[in-house]
């Protein structure tokens, strides 16, 4: 008899945000071999820390890495993923329609940041969870009309 596996939970939560303006989406060209991701495009994120709600995480998330406040905020969906370096996450997408400020990287040993159509993000982005949350973010776009 074979044994059964048991269902492994999310060692972590974390947050997606995708920031849509003038027909564009925000995405990160991750440049530190140091970090994960090193070498891809894809939505920016962060990790939510203890005690902290994903709602804060968000809104901390954005001011720390892009220097904006975000005004108006779509949760798209909360999903499980594994990053490329093994760890599993809770992860929290949003879309962020409207916010105050001037998008600024505040990380730039880190990535650079990029807007594109979505044809052309979904073409850049390489991993599963950045493409999703693109699709997500379009579709709900297109529904607004």
């Amino acid at each position: 008899m074979a044994k059964r596996k048991t269902r492994q939970i999310p060692q972590k939560e974390a947050v997606m945000f995708v920031l849509y303006k003038d027909g564009k989406f925000l995405l990160e060209e991750r440049i530190n071999p140091k970090k994960s991701y090193y070498g891809y495009t894809k939505v920016p994120a962060g990790k939510v820390e203890d005690g902290e709600s994903h709602q804060a995480a968000l809104a901390r998330e954005i001011k720390e890495e892009l220097g904006v406040k975000a005004l108006e905020i779509v949760l798209l969906d909360s999903f499980e993923n594994v990053t490329n370096i093994g760890v599993h996450h809770l992860v929290h997408a949003y879309l962020v329609q409207r916010f105050e400020g001037e998008v600024e990287n505040r990380e730039p040993k880190n990535s650079n940041l990029i807007w594109l159509s979505y044809k052309k993000a979904m073409e850049k982005a390489r991993f599963a969870d950045s493409k999703y949350v693109l699709f997500l973010a379009e579709r709900r776009l297109n529904e607004e009309g």
